[in-house]
């Protein structure tokens, strides 16, 4: 019963901490908690991600535990509440590391949508880390297991998350296909904030395969939804999206602009990967108009959070690179 109150102790307070994070996420509220099981009082975002900060490690040990002890249902459920700030951190093997031990939990529960959800979550990190075919495999599984049991939520996010695997492989025309795949089903659900990130990856499509208006447009009308809803997340990958198409049509002060609305927004949510990405991208409009300096330090702060995230080496060989050729553009 003691076992039983910690697990619900963490299990309720991760799933609040994560609607402070991620409100627009899809909610998924645990069970009554326990007698005796006193969950923290969070009110803010900023207590939200100190709370995960402190508590992650032995949060993600609790994952194991439960599994070991028989409470699967909580052990899904904390991993679920724990993958939005391991995400914003980069910490990408913990996410692997408790959505495989979520994933036998999901099996043993006979719950499809908790295991298409955790199939989806080590896609992610297998995405994010260019570990491509155990991304498709997991996001195979995924789909399977939506369209099996008729869940078009699912399936729409399985959609999306391949349209972002796709767009990492450089395969922009299959990537633009699951978008709207994607952008069709959360319209025919009436999920606002799911037909917003969609669009927003319709508009990256785009702006990859060289329509950059088509891509202002779309980034607008996901915008449109996000500022309705509040949806500062959405809104912070819109901007970056934004800021790339206006720089590649050449209108580089509207492209740093939007480059830096995403850049505080992303500072606002503690999602240090995405500042480092959005710091990497500000650089390039930067350098196009001959400002050096911002655009150097753009990419130092970048390089520093990288190298503190463990990040892919691709991505720290990319931001030395473009360094390098800063240094050569000055030298010269």
């Amino acid at each position: 019963m003691a076992l039983t109150r910690v697990l619900d102790h963490y299990a309720h307070t991760a799933y609040a901490a994560d609607r402070l994070l991620l409100p627009h996420r899809d909610p998924l509220p645990p069970a009554p908690a326990a007698d005796g099981a006193r969950p923290e009082e969070l009110a803010t975002h900023d207590e939200a991600m100190a709370w995960f900060t402190r508590e992650h490690t032995a949060l993600t040990a609790a994952v194991e535990h439960a599994v070991r002890t028989g409470h699967d249902t909580q052990a899904w459920r904390l991993a679920w509440a724990l993958t939005t700030f391991l995400a914003r951190r980069g910490r990408w093997a913990d996410v692997t590391a408790v959505h495989t031990t979520a994933l036998a939990a999901a099996v043993r529960l006979g719950d499809p949508a908790a295991r298409a959800e955790s199939h989806r979550a080590l896609a992610w990190a297998c995405t994010e880390t260019a570990r491509f075919a155990e991304a498709h495999h997991e996001l195979a599984h995924a789909l399977a297991l939506s369209e099996a049991s008729g869940d078009l939520r699912s399936a729409a996010h399985t959609h999306l998350a391949l349209g972002w695997l796709y767009e990492r492989q450089d395969d922009r025309p299959a990537a633009l296909r699951h978008d709207r795949q994607a952008v069709g089903l959360f319209t025919s659900l009436d999920h606002l904030p799911g037909r917003a990130r969609a669009l927003n990856a319709v508009a990256w499509d785009h702006a990859q395969l060289g329509d950059h208006a088509a891509a202002v447009r779309h980034c607008r009308q996901a915008l449109a939804i996000q500022r309705e809803l509040g949806d500062e997340r959405g809104q912070a990958g819109t901007w970056d999206t934004l800021g790339y198409a206006y720089h590649q049509l050449g209108d580089h002060q509207n492209a740093v602009d939007c480059y830096e609305h995403s850049l505080a927004l992303n500072r606002t949510l503690g999602h240090r990967y995405n500042e480092a990405e959005t710091l990497v991208h500000l650089s390039q409009p930067h350098r196009a108009t001959g400002v050096v300096e911002p655009a150097r330090q753009a990419l130092h702060e970048a390089l520093g959070i990288y190298l503190d995230a463990n990040a892919p080496e691709a991505d720290v060989a990319q931001v030395r690179a473009l360094l390098r050729e800063l240094d050569d553009l000055t030298a010269g």
